[in-house]
Order: C-alpha cells, then sequence, then structure tokens
C-alpha cells in the first residue's frame, strides 16, 4: 500500500524563463507499508530522497543499498529494479525532471550514469526544499520564475557541501571524466569546469589522469576534440566553423593552429588528403 501527495506544472513552453534548460514538472511524497517493489524504465527523469526507513536499487548491473539520506536518479528508458526492505516502510520525496540540460544537472549532483547514488548530510534542508517545491506547486496560481527560482534552490542544497560525494577508485573517476568530455565536449568543456562537476579539484584530477593514462587531464581534452575534428572532416562536407564548434574549439583560428600543430597539416589539407 502507498500513500502518495503531491502537484504537477505542466511548464507550458511559452511560459518558460528564458534560459532554463532543466525544470522540474513534478515534486510527490511517497510513503509505503514495506511491501513497494517496482521495476521497468521511466519515459522521463527522477530524483529521489529517501528520508525513511531502508531498500536497495538494481540498475545498470550494479545493486546499491538505500537508506535515510540516500539521493538517486532514475534516467529515461534505463532499466531499473527498486523496493524497500520487507517490513521497514519507508517514505522518499521524488522530483519529475526534463530539458535539454538534465544530463548536465544530474552530473553537477553526482548522479552519473554509472553511479547513480550520493548522499545527503542536511536532511532537514533538503526536505525543508522538496516540501516548499510541493507546496508551491500545488498553489493554484502558478508563476514559472518562482518555480524555476525554487527548484534550482533544491538543486543547489542537494550540490553544496550538504552532498556528501561517495569515494571513488581512479580508475571510476577517470571513467567519468571521459564520459563528460564525451558528453559535453561540444560545449568546449574545459578541466575546470570538469573538476566542478566531478567533485573534485583541479589537483587532484591532474594527479589521477596522470597516473591512470599517462598524460593531464587537458591534453585528453585537446586530442578528444582532434579525434572529434577529423570524424567529421571525413564524414561531412561542413564548413570549418561548424567542425570546429562541434569539436570543442572556441573558434577556427584557434582549431586550425591546434590541427595544424597536431598533423602538419591544415584542416582543409587533411580533408583532401582523405580517401
Amino acid at each position: 500500500m502507498e500513500i502518495m501527495e503531491g502537484a504537477f506544472f505542466p511548464w507550458p513552453d511559452t511560459n518558460l524563463p528564458p534560459g532554463l534548460s532543466v525544470w522540474a514538472y513534478g515534486v510527490q511524497l511517497v510513503k509505503s507499508d514495506g511491501t513497494m517493489l517496482r521495476s521497468g524504465s521511466r519515459r522521463g527523469a527522477a530524483i529521489r530522497l529517501v528520508t525513511h526507513g531502508e531498500g536497495f536499487l538494481q540498475i545498470g548491473g550494479e545493486e546499491y543499498a538505500l537508506t535515510a539520506g540516500s539521493l538517486f536518479a532514475l534516467r529515461p528508458q534505463v532499466p531499473f529494479v527498486f523496493g524497500e526492505k520487507p517490513g521497514v516502510p519507508w517514505q522518499f520525496y521524488t522530483c519529475q525532471i526534463g530539458g535539454e540540460g538534465l544530463e548536465e544537472f544530474l552530473s553537477a549532483l553526482n548522479l552519473l550514469p554509472e553511479r547513480p547514488i550520493a548522499r545527503v548530510s542536511d536532511m532537514e534542508k533538503a526536505c525543508r526544499c522538496f516540501s516548499t517545491l510541493m507546496d508551491y506547486y500545488a498553489l493554484p496560481q502558478k508563476d514559472a520564475w518562482q518555480a524555476a527560482v525554487l527548484f534550482l534552490e533544491l538543486g543547489k542544497v542537494l550540490r553544496g557541501r550538504n552532498l556528501q560525494n561517495l569515494p571513488v577508485t581512479h580508475g571510476e573517476l577517470v571513467r567519468r571524466a571521459t564520459r563528460v568530455i564525451h558528453d559535453q565536449i561540444e560545449a568546449g568543456i574545459g578541466v575546470d569546469n570538469l573538476a566542478r562537476m566531478l567533485h573534485v579539484s583541479r589537483v587532484t584530477l591532474n594527479r589521477v589522469f596522470q597516473a591512470e593514462l599517462d598524460m593531464p587531464p587537458g591534453e585528453y581534452l585537446r586530442q578528444a576534440r582532434l579525434r572529434r575534428a577529423k570524424y567529421l572532416l571525413t564524414v561531412s562536407d561542413q564548413k570549418l566553423s561548424a567542425i570546429a564548434a562541434e569539436s570543442g574549439f572556441r573558434n577556427e583560428k584557434f582549431f586550425y593552429r591546434c590541427f595544424k600543430k597536431a598533423t602538419g597539416f591544415t584542416p582543409r589539407q587533411w580533408r583532401e588528403k582523405q580517401p
């Protein structure tokens, strides 16, 4: 048996605050009696905060224990199984989220595809943010700007010092980093932003990359951009300015200089010599 309360915001496109790339369209508080077991996949994404009880999450071939303070993410079309420990009723907040910035938002919370779980240390503050957002969504008249402010405040609380990152191995940190690089390469991600998204210092990131890959993260980024550019030069007839942008170079002139230094050819010469 489940008891559920919550509210939704339809977020029509015409009412979205300009520049907003991720939003919450529903917030609920779910209480169960110790028998909940769910499986399947979602059409949309959700973040969930366990406030009472115990349970488990199976996703991506891994199983994680869930206790009060566990924060976890369910991504679209990703199969999962989760439930509560038999006889130990639990309660959790769930927030349905969407938008083009979804993956960046989840990564900022350290809820990565290969490890979609973290812990919140200040439960009182986190629960208050969920509750405030849910109460606001329940109002008959809602303002998109105010809803956005409340949702981003929730993200700020979950992301900040209240979020305790679970320890990871050097290999896992590098896997996370390289995944983010390839996902964000078109956005021109740099080493500082990469370190912030992974919740580590730049010094730590440099040390781990050097130990695992024998190169600093900046060099890995440079090589990833060049690989992307070579691929686009080979398979497409896009303008060089478009290829530079899609490969994460800040402008065409910088792209030209980096490419020539690395290959001995200009981008145009490289394209012309391809079979």
